[in-house]
Order: C-alpha cells, then structure tokens, then sequence
C-alpha cells in the first residue's frame, strides 16, 4: 500500500502580500490624486458654462441700458443653481467682468471679462490661490492657462492665468500706502499722505507714485518706462531730488515739488507755485518742462534755476505770471515764453540754443553766446534793461516785431536783424555794436554799423516808415 501525503495549506506567502499591498499603494498614490482632478476639472467646466451664460446676459443688458448689470438679480437669465455656486460682478472705470467659483472646486475662479471693459477686454482668466497645488494645477494644466503677472483680480496670493484672449490686454495695479522703498510696475501706483511715505521708489512700466501731504512723499525715487510722479497739495514737496527716464512725467501741482530731479528723455508739469520741478534740476535728452503758475519772483519760479542740455523749457500761454523759466542755463536747447519775461531773468543760451520771445518783454536780460539766437516774435521781445542789457556774443537777434532787440550789446561777430521798426536799438545808441558786429535788415537804426563797414542811414522819403539805407 502506498503512503499518503499531506495537502498543502492554501494561502499567500508574505512576499505576495507585500506585493498587493505595495501596488495597492501606488494605485492610490497615482489613482487617486488624478481621478481628484479630473473631478474638479469636470465641475470647473460646468462653472465656465454658467459664468458664459450669465456674461452673454451681460451684453445684452448693456446693449439696452448702455452700462452692466451690477447683480445677478438685475439680469434676464435662469439657470440650475449647483450647491455651492458663487457669483460676483464687477463694473467700474476699469475693469467689467463675471466672476465664479464653487465651494466643491477650493480656491480656483473662473473670470470672464465682458466685451466693453477697458482692462481684458474678452478675455478669460482662471485665478489660483497661489499655495495650493491642486488649484493651480486646474488652472495651469488642466486648462492650459498662461501665467499672467498682476492680473489678479482677487489680489496678493492668487495667480491668474490666461485661458483665452490677449495675454497684454491689461494689468491689475496693486495700490500700495506708505511702505518706504517699494518697487512699483506694470501699473502699481503708491499712494501717499505723511512725510517719507513712498519715499525711494522705484517705479517702472506705467506705475504712478502720488503725494498728496504738505510735508512730502515719493521723494528721492526712480521713474522710468512711462512712469508717473503726481502731487495734488498746494504746498508740499513731494516727487524732489528724483529721477525721471525713458518717458516718464512729474506732474507737478505742489510749491517745491519735483525741484532739484533729473530728467532724461522725460517731462515736468509744473502747476503748483515756486519751485516746482526747478531749482536744481537738470533736463538732458529732448526733456522738457511746461511751467503753468508763477511762484513770484525769478528766485523762486517753476522750471527756473535749472540746467537744460538738448532739451525744451515752455512757459504755457495761459501762465499766470513772469519768469517762469528764468535763471537757467540752455545749452543746446530751446525756450519758448508767451508771458512777459518768460525765458529771461539772468538766463544763459550757448551752443546754439534759442529763445522764442512770443509775448512782449520775453527772453529779456540775458545773454547769448556761441551762435545762439534770440527770436522777437511780438513787441520788445529779446530786449533787456538799462541796468540789465542782453548781450549778444557770437550770436543773433531777430528782430521781427517792433522795439524788439533793443537795450543790448552786441560784440564778437554778433549780428542783429531789424525786421521791424525800432529794432535791434543797441544799448547807449550805436555804441555797443562792437568787435565786428553789425545790424541787418530794412529797420537798422540810423548810425548803427552795416556788414563790410559803412553805417546805415535814412532812406529817401522813407517819412514815418523807419526804413533805412
């Protein structure tokens, strides 16, 4: 008779065991967190079909009423509200939009702008709360968004994404209140009331720095690419000892604001009274101040007191006062005054600079040298005073309305051009056209000496004209 065997036991070994569970394991490590998303993506794309339906309402609403709706309740739209669905609307001066998340689809919105808003216009954005994978994987995977600097609209902590549209449709500015030393782009603003609030900014690409304080603010700051530095008090001095580049503008309407700065391929609104954007600053590069308001005398005038290189000073025809660019130095540079004094007061023109005398009086009591040129463009225009003649050295005076060009010194080559009755009169008569200077034109005063030698005359029955010969 045979032996007998013993049957096995049925079962697993521990290795087998091991092995279930190790790929259980990594079914939930991968399984799990994809089925997750494809769930929130499911739910997001229900979202986005109810934010469209509520957006093209929008538009319909604001064809009847000619603005949006500012709520829900205002449109002519149902829907099956989901649990947990949330809408909110905006319509400013800056941005119109619908805006949606859900409860069962954490920190991801869906923003829709509308077809008129001034910012995005037709874009859609899908915002993600910054620290939180599963959110900014919807919006930057699951819906192939493009990453989009200040464009949140829900503010510091989420990162909006671009899922349609123009990614350079717009910005969002962060308004910032009193830090010290920010950095300002793409459309920030700081915007300050107290004493060294905002001061060392450095501010690019469309950002504004504003100072509304008697004492001060955005003080020794930076601004370039388009940049603005504003000040709104009556008094103060804000925006001074700054630099501004590459288009950028002070918008000056305080005393004292924007003065002592460097301007380089910029310019200076100066509105607010003395010292605005002037005493001590520098303008290089096709720069140019606007003066608007007369700070008293030419100590303390707008735009004054400044060095000017290949750049403009303007004294606005509605100023309200005189020598607003007065005291500067222009090299290669250009002033144009349509008030009284304007583009006089002590200034210096050289290299070739030139002053527009387009108001009576205006770029008087100055002098001009190596080829500059005085324009009289309205009666006494380019002349000086007795005690404070202009002085022409190496350089021209056009004479082209009348009494222009007068009181002044001529010498070293110097040529002034009576184009008009009474012009081009130098100082103490005749006797100031010295060192090879001499007058041309029909009007030269009698006595006064012409081009080769010679003195020019009265013409022939010439009677009241004041034509010469």
């Amino acid at each position: 008779m045979l032996p007998t065997r013993k049957p096995k036991h049925a079962g697993f070994t521990l290795i087998e065991m091991l092995v279930v569970l190790i790929t259980i394991a990594l079914l939930i490590t991968f399984a799990v967190p994809i089925y997750r998303r494809a769930v929130a993506q499911s739910r997001f794309n229900t979202l986005s079909s109810l934010t469209k339906s509520l957006a093209t309402a929008q538009e319909s609403y604001y064809l009847n009423n000619g603005h949006y709706a500012t709520s829900q309740e205002e449109l002519d739209v149902n829907y099956a509200q989901d649990e947990g669905v949330t809408f909110s609307f905006g319509d400013n001066e800056n941005f119109s939009f619908v805006l949606a998340g859900r409860a069962n689809v954490p920190n991801a919105y869906y923003v829709m702008f509308l077809n008129n808003s001034a910012q995005f216009a037709s874009n859609i954005h899908c915002e993600a709360k910054t620290d939180d994978e599963e959110a900014m994987w919807l919006c930057q995977e699951g819906f192939a968004g493009e990453p989009l600097e200040h464009a949140s609209l829900l503010g510091d902590g989420y990162t909006a994404f671009l899922i349609s549209g123009d990614s350079g449709a717009g910005y969002v500015p962060t308004d910032y209140h009193g830090d010290p030393g920010i950095i300002l782009a793409h459309g920030d603003t700081c915007s300050t009331g107290q004493n060294g609030n905002c001061d060392g900014v450095t501010a690019s690409d469309n950002s504004t720095c504003s100072s509304s304080g008697r004492t001060g603010g955005c003080n020794d700051s930076t601004f370039t690419g388009n940049s603005t530095c504003e000040t709104t008090q009556g008094s103060g001095t804000g925006c001074t000892g700054s630099s501004f580049s590459n288009n950028s503008t002070c918008d000056s309407h305080s005393e004292a604001s924007c003065s002592n700065s460097d301007f380089d391929a910029s310019a200076c609104h100066a509105s607010g009274g003395k010292h605005a954007c002037g005493n001590g600053s520098t303008f290089t590069n096709n720069s140019t101040c606007y003066a608007y308001v007369s700070g008293g005398s030419r100590q303390y005038n707008s735009c004054g007191n400044s060095q000017y290189t290949n750049s403009t000073c303007v004294v606005d025809e509605n100023a309200t006062g005189s020598y607003l660019c007065s005291k500067n130095d222009y090299n290669a540079s250009f002033c144009y005054s349509s008030t009284v004094g304007g583009c006089g007061g002590a200034s210096l023109y050289h290299d070739g600079s030139e002053c527009f005398g387009m108001s009576s009086s205006s770029c008087d009591k100055s002098t001009f040298t190596s080829g500059s040129i005085c324009h009289a463009q309205k009666k006494g225009a380019c002349s000086g005073s007795s005690s404070e003649p202009n002085t022409f050295d190496a350089s021209s005076c056009y004479g082209d309305a009348e009494n222009s060009c007068s009181t002044a010194i001529f010498k070293n080559n110097s040529v002034c051009y009576a184009n008009k009755k009474g012009a081009c009169v130098a100082k103490n008569g005749n006797s100031n056209y010295q060192s090879g200077s001499y007058c041309a034109g029909e009007y030269c005063p009698v006595g006064s000496p012409k081009q080769g030698g010679g003195t020019w005359q009265a013409c022939p029955n010439a009677g009241n004209t004041g034509k010469t010969c």
